[in-house]
């Protein structure tokens, strides 16, 4: 029955918090800038606190607090494309 009902909320585009805040694949594909003014601009528009921001070579990681969990974000300098997300563990 629980199934059932999870199903018929989930077809009716009804969303539970639990899935939402687990919700990493939200973020890849999303164009967020190339710069860290940018990254911010574009992350503070959607009420997203940044934790911590890092630029390497090759790519811009992003720690953002989205419903209450700490996810990392790995941005494409090159494109600003979100190329991962993953949620951050207490243990990193």
């Amino acid at each position: 029955m629980l199934k059932t009902s999870a199903a018929i909320a989930l077809a009716a585009g009804i969303a539970f918090p639990a899935l939402a805040a687990t919700d990493t694949n939200e973020w890849v594909g999303q164009l967020l800038g190339t710069s860290q003014a940018e990254i911010a601009s574009v992350l503070e528009e959607r009420g997203i606190e940044i934790v911590a921001f890092e630029i390497e070579d090759d790519e811009i990681e992003v720690n953002i607090v989205q419903d209450g969990q700490e996810l990392e974000l790995e941005i494409d300098p090159q494109s600003s494309l979100v190329t991962e997300a993953e949620i951050e563990d207490d243990d990193d």
